[in-house]
């Protein structure tokens, strides 16, 4: 297993996030049972990556941040492996997918030679990186020439329904500060997009799980002075996001970076 440093790496394109990478994968491990129930964002980029066809995908594939587990049947690979810091969600994958190869590890030291994979493959998981563009780096390190990379990276102006709550949540890398670091490696084609994904919910607790039953995490501004276990919080929290509703349901809104390249 790789080294899981509590300090934040150097920074590379302002894109440092301080979060202790032992507390994301406890976080991860936790929500590991539960992860198939709430994962709506991540099945719809999940569909938008695997709809892309003209990327090569045969030979090695490796799955980084693979959480309980992708079905790739309809690239064909040759073997999968799948990557994730969370030893919780390897332990499910396993028993979702027994012919992958399951490695604890992280993003940002990946424990590969270098040229050791034809496809790289991550669904919303870069985001968590203390140190995004040495994720990028090693991607590109590990792929063959020639390979391919499929990546969603949520960003920037995600979730501003919950700010609209005054609750905290992630700041993300900027998009523009993603495609930097990703300029930064000598890709044969490279091809980003920046694309807005909603989810719907009856309510704001389904609202509110479809976030934290994934391990990520949300909780009262700092200067609210309440916790979201206060019955009066609570009240005055859902009298609140009724406003938010529309036809459809509360509204929860992700922009993410999903990217398509070429080694």
């Amino acid at each position: 297993m790789s080294n899981m440093s509590h300090e934040p790496l150097a920074s590379h394109a302002g894109l440092v996030q301080s979060v202790p990478l032992g507390d994301v994968a406890g976080r991860f491990s936790k929500a590991a049972t539960a992860y198939e129930r709430h994962n709506r964002v991540q099945r719809l980029t999940a569909e938008a990556l695997l709809d892309w066809d003209d990327c090569p995908h045969s030979g090695k594939l490796l799955d980084i941040g693979a959480g309980p587990g992708t079905a790739f049947a309809t690239l064909g690979p040759q073997s999968v492996t799948a990557l994730d810091i969370a030893s919780g969600m390897l332990k499910q994958l396993k028993g979702n997918f027994p012919d992958y190869q399951v490695v604890c590890g992280n993003a940002e030291q990946l424990p590969f030679g270098d040229d050791s994979f034809d496809a790289v493959y991550s669904n919303l998981a870069l985001q968590w990186c203390g140190d995004i563009p040495a994720a990028l780096a090693e991607i590109f390190r590990v792929m063959r020439p020639g390979g391919s990379a499929r990546l969603a990276i949520v960003a920037r102006g995600s979730l501003p329904e919950l700010q609209t709550l005054g609750l905290r949540v992630k700041v993300f890398a900027a998009e523009h500060k993603l495609e930097q670091a990703l300029a930064q490696h000598p890709w044969q084609s490279l091809h980003t997009q920046s694309r807005t994904f909603q989810c719907h919910f009856a309510n704001l607790r389904e609202l509110l799980y479809s976030i934290k039953g994934v391990g990520a995490s949300v909780g009262a501004d700092k200067n609210s002075g309440a916790g979201l276990k206060g019955k009066g919080f609570w009240h005055t929290l859902n009298g609140q996001a009724e406003v938010l509703r529309t036809d459809k349901g509360m509204p929860l809104t992700y922009r993410i970076v999903m990217v398509q390249a070429r080694k």
